[in-house]
């Protein structure tokens, strides 16, 4: 029992060094570094959340039938595999299996994470104590993503190779905490192996019956898919501009600061405007896209700002608003359909994107995206207000 006990302390730990992702900030410049160009880039961003769409379900019956522990002890071997494979590689093959193996880390740990912290607490009977446990990791996600970009951005500075030389190490980090959790409980297969079959369908049976559930599953991913575009691409699309990578590191270091503060506000907003609150963020966001291409430097930066903090507003929004709709038993599932749904958009938007940038530039990509987030936010008001 205190070996038990011992997880949740852990993982603090863990939390932090699993999520310092050194490189989340100039990959994008770094894959221009090593001769990609926007349109490879935008494929193998969409080749990432292709593999994540068909790993999701997958990769969650392996931590049923085997092993919460297990499960997330393999995803941090794989998630080091990538970062070495990204190191050395100098191709598009060898890129795409980098980020395919990293697709494979993120999914073999997200919910195996998750689930073996609430089992550990169910285990010692304190469920009550979840949430604010899920609290301080949140935070210890912001901190350890704050100072990873900001590390990141001064270190590809002196050195791209360096960035990801640190990246392993913690990676090896990472991977050494992950050994010390310990396993709750016993994983029986026949639950695993219906979990897999009977995935798909209850969730288009719970879709079919929920409309209402089914436009916003879909709503929220088409704005964070435009919000992604911008965050990445951003990072070419500020250096172009002439910013320097220490100074992208410190505008991403502030986004994230920004971010905070809007999951912070997210729910007086959410209480205060109900409904009309996201579908007026999500037309602010949209406008401010549009906006990105028609702006000064100093300006573009306010405007990046912003959209990060609103669409970290959002976040909890959608996240209150689709475990309202959804039963207890059937949450995990119908939030693995949105994460589908978004994982859907990216494959499709991000490598378009892309290659419009190539073809044109960044600024036309964020126009498009931001009159489409119009049309959609505009789509999504009239409908509400026929229903009132």
């Amino acid at each position: 029992m205190n070996k038990i006990k011992k997880n949740i302390k852990n993982d603090y730990l863990y939390r932090f060094f699993s999520s310092f992702d050194i490189t989340s900030a100039i990959w994008v410049l770094y894959l221009g570094y090593k001769g990609m160009n926007l349109a490879e880039i935008g494929l193998l961003e969409g080749m990432f959340h292709i593999t994540g769409f068909l790993s999701e379900i997958p990769t969650g019956a392996f931590a049923d039938l085997f092993g919460r522990r297990k499960s997330m002890i393999i995803g941090r071997v794989v998630s080091l595999l990538s970062a070495i494979i990204m190191l050395f590689s100098n191709s598009f093959i060898g890129f795409a299996i980098g980020f395919i193996l990293s697709a494979w880390g993120y999914n073999l740990n997200s919910g195996s994470e998750e689930a073996l912290v609430y089992d550990t607490l169910e285990t010692l009977n304190r469920e009550d104590e979840y949430l604010r446990i899920n609290g301080r990791l949140n935070l210890i996600i912001e901190v350890s993503q704050g100072l990873a970009v900001f590390i990141g951005g001064l270190l590809s500075q002196i050195n791209f190779i360096i960035s990801y030389v640190v990246a392993i190490i913690i990676g090896i980090c990472s991977l050494a905490i992950s050994l010390n959790f310990t396993e709750v409980g016993s994983r029986d297969k026949n639950k695993g192996k219906v979990a897999v079959r009977d995935h798909f369908r209850i969730s288009i049976n719970i879709l079919k019956e929920n409309k209402k559930l089914l436009n916003i599953l879909v709503f929220f991913p088409i704005i964070y898919t435009f919000s992604a575009v911008i965050y990445f691409y951003g990072q070419q699309f500020l250096s172009d501009m002439g910013y320097s990578r220490v100074s992208i590191s410190i505008i991403f270091l502030f986004n994230g600061i920004l971010s905070s503060l809007g999951a912070i506000l997210s729910n007086k907003i959410y209480k205060r405007f109900n409904s009309w609150g996201w579908l007026i963020i999500s037309m602010l966001i949209s406008m401010l896209l549009i906006l990105m291409g028609y702006l000064n430097k100093e300006l573009i930066i306010v405007i990046f700002l912003a959209i990060g903090f609103l669409t970290a507003i959002l976040q909890p929004i959608s996240s209150e608003l689709i475990n309202s709709m959804v039963e207890s038993k059937q949450r995990a599932t119908i939030i693995s359909v949105e994460s589908m749904f978004y994982s859907l958009m990216m494959i499709i938007l991000f490598p378009i994107c892309g290659l419009v940038g190539d073809i044109f530039s960044l600024d036309v990509s964020f126009k498009i995206v931001g009159v489409i987030g119009v049309v959609i936010t505009t789509i999504e008001i009239v409908g509400i207000r026929k229903k009132i």
